[in-house]
């Protein structure tokens, strides 16, 4: 037990009720004296009293149950792990990973104290995820009505029917084709069309031709370069040219080339040339009539300016040769008036091979005014 110097008693002049000891100090024989007292208060003064105790306990306990309010329910519930410090350093440093993977699944920086922004107007910015599902659900419920929710069974109706499946089916069903596997599902028809495009972008060095006659206009492409390999082109389309296999019909608006042929014959005329056609109307049978003609234009020029009808045109069908030599010709066969007169004098009777006279005689004929010849046996019968 600690001491108490006397010196460090404290002096009075009377005494209290807890005092303990007096110590009287005279100088006079104790006439008179100043007395100095040890009490109950100081005469423990630095050490522990119950009172003091006992509140240090309540501190130490402060209001633990009573399952965990002594040291050693403290130490069962640590296991008795004297190293409990270094075992849940371990145990920390091994969920610290798990703490980072948990972060990074919220889209969110560790230590975030928001889920930052959003695109959409439905979850507000910088907010926590409890006020994130909160706006969530709140938007759900309010789509949730009876309204709400039969237009989309009715859309779930329409997208099970744009599958072309029927309702509650797992896989697509069958292909006719080969390249999609049968009963597959979207994801894997998906994959296996992508992989077939692309190997056939990758080798494609044709395009199929489908022969058509639909009574419709078909429209002509062309690409914009000329490649000696086989490499990707842009495809364009002239809405000015194109062609109707119904009527066989053939339009290109606008076109400008630099030799038109016509079965494998190139057409030389001008364009001012051709338009002496515009305004005819003639049949094709009409325009026929100059098949195969071989005149020349200075010769079809003859007839520019003949008023001749076609009934006169048509006097000459059958002329083998020139009309003036054929009327020279009878001319010089047949002579004149003047000249059927002949000489007047005295001449010798032309006879033929046989010796007989080979005169005849014109007459004509009163009936019908036609010159006949005749033979003089004729003559000396009638006569």
């Amino acid at each position: 037990m600690a001491s108490k110097k006397v010196s460090a008693l404290t002096a009075l002049t009377s005494a209290g009720t807890d005092d303990l000891i007096y110590i009287a100090d005279t100088s006079d024989s104790g006439s008179s004296y100043a007395s100095k007292k040890i009490t109950v208060g100081n005469f423990l003064n630095g050490y522990a009293t119950e009172s003091y105790v006992g509140t240090q306990i309540s501190n130490l306990i402060d209001g633990a149950p009573d399952a965990l309010n002594t040291l050693n329910e403290l130490a069962a519930a640590l296991n008795d792990d004297a190293s409990i410090a270094s075992s849940l350093t371990t145990l920390i440093n091994a969920n610290e990973t798990h703490i980072d993977n948990v972060a990074t699944l919220t889209g969110v920086a560790k230590d975030s104290t928001s889920l930052g922004t959003f695109t959409g107007s439905t979850i507000s910015d910088n907010v926590t995820v409890k006020a994130a599902i909160q706006a969530l659900e709140t938007a759900v419920e309010a789509a949730g009505s009876a309204t709400s929710l039969a237009a989309v069974v009715t859309d779930a109706s329409d997208l099970q029917t744009l599958t072309g499946i029927a309702d509650g089916s797992s896989d697509l069903g069958t292909f006719s084709g080969s390249t999609i596997s049968d009963t597959t599902d979207i994801k894997t028809a998906l994959q296996e069309l992508e992989t077939a495009v692309e190997a056939a972008e990758a080798g494609a060095v044709k395009v199929q031709a489908v022969a058509s006659g639909t009574n419709a206009v078909h429209y002509v492409t062309f690409v914009d370069s000329n490649n000696t390999s086989a490499t990707d082109e842009s495809v364009y389309t002239d809405a000015g040219i194109y062609y109707n296999p119904s009527t066989n019909q053939f339009t290109a608006n606008g076109v400008n080339t630099g030799v038109l042929s016509l079965n494998s014959v190139d057409v030389t005329a001008t364009a001012a040339e051709l338009n002496i056609l515009d305004g005819v109307t003639s049949t094709a049978a009409e325009l026929n009539i100059l098949d195969g003609v071989t005149a020349t234009a200075t010769e079809l020029n003859l007839l520019d300016g003949v008023t001749a009808t076609t009934a006169e045109l048509n006097y000459v069908d059958g002329v083998t040769s020139a009309i003036q030599t054929q009327i020279d010709g009878k001319v010089a066969t047949g002579a004149n008036v003047n000249t059927l007169v002949g000489a007047t004098s005295a001449g010798t009777v032309p006879v033929d091979g046989n010796g007989d006279d080979n005169y005849l005689f014109l007459v004509i004929n009163k009936a019908n005014g036609a010159l006949v010849a005749i033979d003089k046996t004729f003559l000396e019968a009638e006569g």
